[in-house]
């Protein structure tokens, strides 16, 4: 039994005797041969290992993300120049008078002013024109540098893929850049726009006429008619004054004088009266055209001047104008006139809005006209 043991123990002992003495043989390898053994092993295993298919979607999403932040960037810094040139077309439009067209039967009153109407629509248009070729500009600018933000992060595209960049996570990007972008400069809109300001006008509606006052039409040579309109959520009505002469009856030979009235009222307490003066043209001598028959006074309106300096003191207040306009035949006398009041009121604001605050009545006499025409020597 003790000699089995001894001899399954010499049997244990041979293979380490047997190892012991081969490594004896050589030297053992350094610790700088290690590092670049398992270097090499290293560089192996990644060479040999399949792509990082997380990775690659992982930077996708992140080059998408970052398209989006310059996008948006380029969207911030292009928004403020369209609006600016957008409010300059507004502001150019709203500052051009639209033209007065009479809303009566009268075939010579209806073509009256055809080449006002013309001109502003032409105005209207050059406007515009400038407007979108500018804008025009702006878009192409802020395309080019979207697509080129877009392919700066993607490598080049083949002839043969689609899309700005070939690549569908960025172009999709892009797509909904451009979508931005045609919301943002609205050229649908701008043309639609376009169309509704060229056939801006303002519709003169009659308020007055002598038809029906007895014995006015003799005593004037002719009917005397007034014409207001516009809108009435501004500061500036139209209004044009019409002496329609009977046959035998020159216009050339009237005249048309108006004197005006301004009462500034706080309630029913006057802050400021302006007494009666000459309103329109020399001691007010209105602007007229002769069209065969007709006798047109066109400045017989009266305005408030929102931009004047101390507009600001009118707030929460109304403007009370009466008005006494008078046809004079050609040595000066008086035939009869009208009188009428156009009433304008300031909110707390600023915001101003007219109305017709009475209804015109024929004046035969017209005392404050005469008062005033007597004044000045005429």
């Amino acid at each position: 039994m003790v000699r089995r043991s001894q001899a399954f123990l010499a049997t244990l002992a041979l293979p380490a005797l047997f190892a012991w003495n081969l490594t004896a043989c050589s030297a053992p390898p350094t610790a700088e041969e290690i590092e670049i053994a398992e270097a090499a092993a290293r560089a192996e295993a990644e060479r040999n290992a399949p792509p990082p298919f997380p990775a690659y979607a992982a930077h996708s999403r992140d080059r998408k993300v970052l398209l989006r932040e310059r996008l948006q960037e380029i969207v911030s810094a292009t928004r403020p120049l369209v609006l600016d040139v957008q409010g300059r077309l507004a502001r150019k439009v709203m500052s051009l008078d639209p033209p007065l067209r009479f809303a009566t039967k009268e075939p010579r009153l209806r073509e009256w002013g055809r080449e006002r109407q013309a001109e502003f629509q032409e105005r209207v248009q050059d406007a515009y024109a400038t407007t979108h070729e500018m804008l025009a500009n702006l878009y192409e600018s802020a395309v080019d540098r979207g697509i080129s933000a877009a392919q700066d992060l993607t490598p080049p595209r083949s002839p043969l893929d689609e899309g700005a960049t070939g690549n569908v996570l960025l172009d999709a990007s892009v797509g909904a850049y451009e979508e931005t972008l045609d919301s943002m400069f609205d050229f649908a809109g701008m043309e639609l726009r376009q169309q509704q300001d060229v056939l801006r006008r303002v519709e003169l509606l009659e308020v007055f006429s002598t038809f029906s006052v007895d014995g006015a039409d003799e005593l004037l040579g002719g009917r005397l008619l007034l014409f207001v309109g516009g809108e009435q959520r501004n500061a500036a009505p139209g209004a044009r004054l019409v002496l329609r002469c009977e046959e035998g009856v020159d216009p050339g030979d009237r005249k048309l004088y108006q004197v005006a009235r301004h009462r500034v009222m706080r309630g029913s307490t006057t802050v400021h009266d302006s007494g009666w003066r000459g309103h329109g043209g020399d001691d007010g001598m209105t602007t007229r055209y002769v069209e065969d028959a007709y006798l047109i006074a066109s400045d017989v309106a009266p305005t408030l001047n929102v931009e004047e300096a101390g507009f600001e003191q009118l707030h929460d207040m109304r403007v009370i104008v009466d008005l006494q306009t008078g046809v004079l035949d050609a040595q000066n006398d008086l035939l009869g006139g009208v009188d009428w009041r156009i009433e304008f009121r300031v909110t707390v604001r600023g915001d101003v809005s007219w109305s017709m605050a009475a209804s015109p009545a024929f004046d035969p006499t017209c005392p404050e006209l005469v008062s005033v025409l007597s004044a000045s020597g005429r």
